[in-house]
């Protein structure tokens, strides 16, 4: 049992770090997007593969200079 667990650790930790790089790549997207101009945050979002309400939360932070 403790065996099996510890050999798919190397797959989930590999994962992780897969969905966390992807998420990471989203922000920085939609961060240059929001700088560039983009009034639109559902286009921004489609772009960015990213949920409306995240973006916005971003060019809040963005505008409120919380980078």
């Amino acid at each position: 049992m403790l065996a099996e667990r510890i050999r798919e650790w190397p797959e989930r930790f590999k994962q992780e770090g897969i969905e966390v790089g992807e998420e990471r790549h989203a922000l920085q997207v939609a961060r240059r997007m929001i700088d560039q101009g983009f009034s639109s945050d559902e286009i921004i979002a489609e772009i960015a593969g990213m949920d409306v309400a995240r973006v916005a939360a971003l060019r809040r932070e963005i505008e409120t200079g919380n980078r």
